[in-house]
């Protein structure tokens, strides 16, 4: 009898060693399978051209599970080494259910061709098992596809623009890409310059992108000085972008001033108000006429004023004389 309650009470114990064995291991085997981090990813990436820059973005996502992903660390790479994605992204814990966005900065180098290439997002992160117990480390990786897009062809005009020495005044150039597809010419920076002494031209604004197909006005700022000769000149435009640069010619003019022109700017009235105001025209040298007929008015009437000012005062010298001999 003795020896069947020592065996019962046996039996208890390793029945109870037994469930605290399996209390301990459950947790863990719960964690590798239901409780592990469900990860997906969803990624959109800007049309890219050699020597351009885009914005790859991805969207990390933890759709299942019970467990939270912690320090999840995204990287993107390419398998051409022209093409870089920047640098490692953490995110610190992303719990179940929970979205967050990445941006990564692309950058193709001007030596990289036009096609299709092919990437790689590695995403690792570490678990904690249900109730604190273990900690589990993932690593991994997938594969996707991207399109880097042919350069469009940049080329710049200037309509045939003439001033007058002295001016300054605002022109308008178009800017074009040909060619290219869906490619994009960025950071495209066009430079003013010509030869003749005298004559120079403003800083033009730099054009953040142009995709292929495109024409658009730029504005620029000419300026002379009042020695240059009258003749007519070429300029050149010089134009760099992608890791590219070309260059076009176009021709301006520098007129002599007539002479209704040279009376108004040796008067004063400055050269961009000459030219532009059609101060020159049929009626400007009518009113030039007119202002001129006018001082002569105004100095004629001065005149007489004065005459009759001395003839008076003599008169009354003469009255002065005459009263004192009385």
């Amino acid at each position: 009898m003795a020896n069947n309650k020592l065996f019962g009470i046996k039996s208890a114990y390793i029945l109870l060693l037994a469930l605290m064995v399996s209390a301990l291991c459950l947790p863990a085997a719960v964690s590798a399978d239901l409780g592990e981090p469900n990860i997906h990813w969803k990624m959109s990436i800007d049309k890219v051209s050699p020597g351009g820059s885009g914005t790859a973005t991805v969207i990390i996502s933890e759709t299942g599970g019970y467990d939270s992903a912690q320090d999840l660390q995204v990287t993107l790479s390419s398998d051409n080494k022209g093409i870089s994605f920047g640098n490692t992204q953490t995110i610190t814990v992303l719990k179940p259910g929970a979205s967050q966005t990445l941006k990564f900065p692309v950058k193709v180098d001007s030596s990289v061709q036009p096609g299709q290439y092919g990437g790689l997002i590695n995403y690792k992160y570490t678990e904690t098992g249900a109730m604190g117990i273990g900690t589990y480390s993932h690593n991994i990786a997938d594969k996707f596809d991207f399109k880097v897009y042919a350069v469009p062809k940049v080329s710049c005009s200037i309509n045939r623009f003439s001033l007058l020495p002295g001016q300054s005044d605002t022109g308008t150039l178009r800017v074009s890409t040909i060619g290219g597809g869906e490619g994009y010419a960025q950071n495209v920076v066009i430079t003013l310059f010509t030869d003749t002494p005298g004559v120079t031209f403003g800083r033009v604004e730099t054009i953040p992108s142009l995709p292929a197909g495109f024409d658009v006005p730029v504005k620029f700022t000419v300026y002379t000085t009042s020695s240059v000769q009258p003749g007519t000149y070429t300029g050149t435009i010089k134009y760099d972008y992608n890791g590219q640069s070309g260059t076009d010619t176009f021709e301006y003019r520098i007129n002599a001033p007539n002479a209704a022109e040279s009376v108004l700017m040796a008067v004063g009235v400055p050269a961009n108000q000459v030219s532009n105001s059609g101060f020159v025209s049929f009626f400007g040298v009518i009113g030039i006429a007119f202002l001129v007929l006018l001082l002569i008015c105004v100095w004629a009437v001065h005149r007489s004023k004065k005459r009759r000012e001395d003839e008076r005062r003599e008169w009354e010298r003469r009255e002065w004389d005459r009263r004192q001999y009385r």
